[in-house]
Formats: C-alpha cells, structure tokens, sequence
C-alpha cells in the first residue's frame, strides 16, 4: 500500500489524520483506499503512532481489508 496523510486536524492527543492511496499493481489491477486514523496512541518516549483500518474500493470482482499502524511521531 502507498499512500499520504494529512497534517494533523484537532489538537494535542486528540488530533488525527486523513489518509488515502492505492494498493499495488501485482495482480494486474490497484484498489483505492482513504480513511482517518485513530487518535495518538502515546508511547513511553513521549512519541505516538496511530491506528487505521478500513477497506479498499471494489476492483476486478473483489475487495481487501486492512488495518495497521503508522510509523512513530515525534512530539
């Protein structure tokens, strides 16, 4: 999956973000993806990363879930 993120909407620990993308090309066909994430899940150096999950749009007779984490935030 590839994708981009907003910048931060709200404020402090109650802020989260916009996401969208696509999937990639190995089955000859792509799925769309877009969705907000969760809010910071702190972590014990004062960082956070979030959660997201969703589906991707309906592509070649089918589609896919997925849920993850982003990469760790600093501040």
């Amino acid at each position: 999956m590839r994708g981009r993120t907003s910048p931060p909407e709200g404020t402090g620990y109650g802020h989260v973000h916009y996401y969208e993308g696509t999937t990639s090309y190995d089955d000859g066909h792509v799925h769309h993806y877009r969705g907000w994430t969760g809010p910071p899940i702190p972590l014990p150096n004062g960082n956070h990363y979030h959660e997201f999950s969703g589906q991707t749009t309906y592509d070649d007779g089918h589609i896919h879930y997925y849920r993850g984490g982003t990469s760790e935030a600093f501040g």
